[in-house]
């Protein structure tokens, strides 16, 4: 299935996921890395011969893996589970421990 996959996971989790992996997709760390990833462009481009031909990649498969997973997401989460669900289950005193009053 799709569980663990950040667009298949629900309130909590998804939110838990997503700010633990939000630094890694900041702008300050992606425009960190641009100079190396123009340096590796630049170097792959200049092994290029001209009028030479290059296989494309796998792009049907790729695209039919992308259908698969979204197929599976959308099997297991409908947009009635979503639907007014809290971002966290201590919202609806699901967390495990007692409330105090």
């Amino acid at each position: 299935g799709a569980s663990g996959v950040l667009p298949a996971l629900d309130g909590a989790d998804h939110f838990r996921l997503r700010r633990s992996l939000s630094p890694a997709y900041s702008a300050v760390r992606l425009g960190g890395q641009l100079d190396q990833l123009y340096n590796q462009g630049r170097k792959y481009m200049a092994s290029l011969t001209v009028g030479d031909s290059y296989r494309a990649p796998g792009m049907r498969r790729r695209a039919k893996a992308l259908d698969t997973l979204m197929q599976r997401v959308q099997d297991i989460h409908t947009p009635a589970q979503r639907a007014d669900s809290p971002r966290d289950p201590q919202v609806r005193g699901l967390s495990g421990t007692a409330s105090r009053t």
